[in-house]
Order: structure tokens, then C-alpha cells, then sequence
């Protein structure tokens, strides 16, 4: 099925009424118009899906005159009614305007009403191209624009001169309110920032009075909470952005508006250059050499396993986690990368569309596959409860118990190190992650992190390499254009294993 700028094609049911959905910019707002292409013909509701794009990308006078040469049914679905008023004059219009606003709009009456409106102000818009009214237009708009900033300015006297609101109430009106949404472990995470955020300027301050520089001072001084009360590491760029973006959310809604978010992110500006930075300090893929030497150094099976298994197929670091024994077909040698169900109810689902497929397993994974499948567990790489802090135990329902599922991501009140210490819900790939970082650190020394896609990215680099980016796409059940984008330049040229 092809893909129309603006316009979707719908079909409700496999061999059913195609239909086409995009939204009308004659009307304000846009309207959304679905409705049937009185076809089952692919082709044919192509072609009007084609031509409903090119009309609504294309010129505006073809929005009021339609070009020649269309498909009928595409002449019906933009003019649904034939008003016959193509030849209406301004005063024809003027008077539809005013009879149908007294008289009450009708679904008959309101396609003829928009054509006479859309008349008017075209008039309109040509009066006001007059030389001698463009000065007079401009000068209103600009006393408006200098009333609308004092009414600001006047507003925001008047809320600082009322009613004081504390910024221990304003955190809590937010998060009652609903206007926060955020959901599940990033919510209790941002409840733990902002908590942190308003111990700093005080929880009995007016949070009228907090400005765009005290937000910034915090934010950059943000570091992660270490042993023994203890301040740890400075929190990483990419975090401080997302909890800048929050923060000026949270302080627009409790100062209706009145906080200078353009203020804060010009101090702040920094922050995006600096997380691509820290992205790209991390290890984008290693030498073959490189990537035996790392997965040899990993003292426990398991994880020598996973990593085996991730560099040869070049899985991504969550489906592994996911892997399931039931799943492994040695006469066909492959495996099926699936979802897990407790009956009809989704228990955990994948990290994307594309990872639902069937993946060929080749002579270097077998050795693992088999020691995993030896050990009759339902996961090939089952969680065992000593990375689930024991006051969450509780949380584990019987299937995920009898199953040994992996937690979901981990819950944290503004500690991220706790990931690490393998509280609140110690998730596979941070476990993963660290034990990579450990092993390449004893047998390579660099001072870089591995990440938990690493051996991923080295497989994709060698397929990439050896078979081309449609092939490695394919192979790693991914968008060629994804492959492209970030393996592209070795097909031309080999280059250094770091970025």
C-alpha cells in the first residue's frame, strides 16, 4: 500500500471498502473527513488518495475550482454537495452568510455556507491589499500586540500580589491534577526531580518568584544520590534535558503561564550539543578481534551466552531477555522473537513492530542455544530473584514468577544509580550493560562505556560491510533507511571502529 502526504487509506477488514481519512484545510480547525472510496480496488483508491494529496498540497485555487481529469468519486468526496454557487458574487455571499447565521446552519445548508465565507474573505484579504489600508492594518495589529504584552505584565502583578502559592502545593496540584503525563516508573521519577528541585529553593517559597536562572543553576548542578547520603555523579546531559523540559511545564501550568520558558531554554541551550557528546563517548561498535576478546572475558555462561547470541544474530539487548524455549526450532534452526502471553492477556511486549519475526540461527549461536534450551527453563535467559530487591518481590505476579520473567524498567525516585544496585526492579539490560562494561574494561582498558546494543552494532557493521545495507536491514529487522543513516559511510569507505 503506497503512502500519500496528508492522506491515509483505510481498510476495516481484508478484502473489505477501502477508505481514505485526511483533514480539510478549507475549514479552521481543520476538519478530519473519513469516508469510503466506494471501491475494494487498491489501485483505484490510490489513485484517489494521489489525487486528494496533490489538491490539498497543491494550489489553493484548486481547493475552490478542481483541476480536470480527476476521478469522479474524488470530485464527491471534496465537494460532497453540489451547491451550484461557483459563480456567486460577493454580495450572493454577504447574504448566504447572514440568512444561514440567523436562520441556524443545517447539515444541507453548511457546505454552501463554507463556499460563501471562503468568497467573503477572499473579497476581504483583496481590500486589505489596498496601499492605502495596509498601514492602517498593521498599526492595529501592533497596538494589539503591545496591549496583549501589558495585560501579561499586568496579570502577572496581579497574581504575585494575591493569592501566594507554595511550591510544595504547586508540585502537588500538578501531579493530582492530571496535568502531568507522564505515566508509570518515569512519573515517580520526575515526583523524586521535582521533589529535589523544590528541597533546593525552598518548599515554602512562592513559586511566582522562581526564575528562569535559579531553574538553570539547578539543573546544571544535578548530580545522582550516592552511598551514605553522599552526593554521586553528575547526572548525564540527556537526563538534565528531559527534566528541563518537565520543569518548564510544570512551572508554566502553576504560573498560568507566566514563567519565561524561552529564558530557560536559551540558558540551557547547552545541553542538547552536550548529550550528543556524552552519546557519542560511548563505543558504536568494536573489531571482530575486539568483540571475541570481550565476550571470552565475561566470567558467568549465561551472559557469555547472551552475548554471543546478540553479536551473531544482532538482536536488540531488550528481546533477549524475551527469547522463549518453546519458541527454538532445531530442524529449521531458527527462532521465533514473540511476545509473551499468559493465556489472551500480552504479559510483555516487544520493543518494536519490526522485532516480531523469525530469525535464522547459524553454527556459531547453536553451542549457546543448546546449553540454554539444556536447562528446561520457559526463557532462555530466565531472572532470577536476586536482581529483584525483595520489598518488590511482592509485586511479581504467579506467571511472572513461575515463568521467571524479567522485571519491566525499573522505578526510581531521582536515583538512577539504584538501576545499578539492582534495586527497584533490575531490569536485563542493566544487568547486561554492566557486566559488558566490566569485561571490555579488563581486556581492551579503554576508559569508553559499552552499551547494551553494542554487539548489535557490531554485527550490524560487519553485515553492512560484507553484504550492503539492504541485506544487513533485512537481517536485523530494520528499516533500510535506519541502516543507511547510521552505517551508510562504511559501504563507501571502512573507518575507525570509534566515532
Amino acid at each position: 500500500m503506497k503512502k500519500f502526504k496528508g492522506v491515509e487509506i483505510k481498510q476495516q477488514s481484508t478484502g473489505g471498502m477501502l477508505y481514505v481519512r485526511f483533514r480539510d484545510p478549507r475549514t479552521h480547525p481543520k476538519r478530519q473527513i473519513y469516508t469510503t472510496t466506494e471501491t475494494v480496488d487498491m489501485g483505484i483508491a490510490e489513485r484517489i488518495a494521489g489525487e486528494l494529496s496533490g489538491i490539498i498540497y497543491g494550489p489553493t485555487e484548486h481547493w475552490h475550482k478542481l483541476p480536470s481529469g480527476l476521478h469522479p468519486r474524488t470530485t464527491q468526496i471534496w465537494n460532497p454537495v453540489d451547491t451550484e454557487i461557483d459563480d456567486m458574487t460577493s454580495d450572493q455571499a454577504l447574504s448566504i452568510i447572514f440568512k444561514q447565521l440567523k436562520n441556524g446552519l443545517t447539515p444541507e445548508n453548511q457546505t454552501q455556507f463554507i463556499q460563501a465565507r471562503r468568497i467573503f474573505i477572499d473579497l476581504v484579504n483583496k481590500v486589505t491589499e489596498i496601499p492605502a489600508l495596509i498601514q492602517e492594518r498593521d498599526k492595529y495589529k501592533h497596538e494589539n500586540m503591545l496591549f496583549k504584552a501589558e495585560r501579561k505584565r499586568q496579570g502577572l502583578r496581579d497574581i504575585k500580589d494575591g493569592a501566594r502559592k507554595l511550591i510544595s502545593q504547586a508540585i502537588a496540584d500538578y501531579f493530582d491534577s492530571g496535568a502531568c503525563g507522564a505515566r508509570s516508573s518515569w512519573r515517580d521519577a520526575l515526583k523524586g526531580w521535582f521533589k529535589r528541585f523544590g528541597n533546593e529553593l525552598g518548599m515554602g517559597e512562592n513559586i511566582m518568584d522562581v526564575t528562569p536562572e535559579q531553574v538553570a543553576k539547578h539543573i546544571f548542578g544535578l548530580r545522582r544520590k550516592g552511598k551514605n547520603g553522599k552526593d554521586g555523579k553528575p547526572v548525564g546531559a540527556d537526563t538534565k534535558r528531559r527534566i528541563r523540559i518537565n520543569l518548564a511545564t510544570f512551572l508554566r501550568y502553576s504560573t498560568n503561564g507566566n514563567f519565561d520558558e524561552r529564558r530557560l531554554f536559551t540558558l540551557t541551550k547547552s545541553l542538547s550539543v552536550q548529550a550528543r557528546l556524552e552519546t557519542n563517548t560511548e563505543w558504536v561498535w568494536l573489531e571482530p578481534e575486539q568483540a571475541t576478546q570481550v565476550i571470552a572475558a565475561i566470567p558467568e555462561q549465561y551472559f557469555r551466552d547472551a552475548a554471543t547470541i546478540q553479536y551473531q544474530l544482532g538482536l536488540r539487548a531488550e528481546e533477549l531477555p524475551l527469547l522463549q524455549s518453546s519458541k527454538v526450532d532445531l530442524v529449521k534452526n531458527q527462532i521465533h522473537i514473540a511476545r509473551i502471553f499468559d493465556g489472551k492477556q500480552l504479559v510483555r511486549r516487544l520493543k518494536t513492530d519490526n522485532s516480531e519475526e523469525y530469525v535464522q540461527l547459524n553454527k556459531a549461536v547453536m553451542d549457546a542455544i543448546k546449553r540454554r534450551l539444556a536447562e528446561n527453563n520457559f526463557l532462555l535467559f530466565p531472572c532470577d530473584l536476586k536482581f529483584i530487591e525483595p520489598r518488590f518481590q511482592e509485586k511479581i505476579t504467579e506467571f511472572e514468577r513461575k515463568h521467571k520473567l524479567w522485571p519491566v524498567p525499573p522505578i526510581f525516585d531521582g536515583n538512577e544509580d539504584k538501576a545499578e544496585q539492582g534495586g527497584n526492579g533490575y531490569t536485563f539490560t542493566n544487568a547486561f550493560r554492566k557486566i559488558l562494561r566490566k569485561a571490555a574494561t579488563s581486556v581492551l582498558g579503554n576508559t569508553k562505556p559499552m552499551d547494551s546494543r553494542t554487539f548489535r552494532r557490531t554485527c550490524a557493521r560487519e553485515l553492512v560491510l560484507k553484504y550492503g545495507c539492504d541485506r544487513a536491514a533485512s537481517v536485523l529487522r530494520d528499516d533500510v533507511e535506519t541502516i543507511k543513516k547510521h552505517y551508510g559511510n562504511l559501504v563507501a569507505s571502512d573507518t575507525s571502529t570509534e566515532r
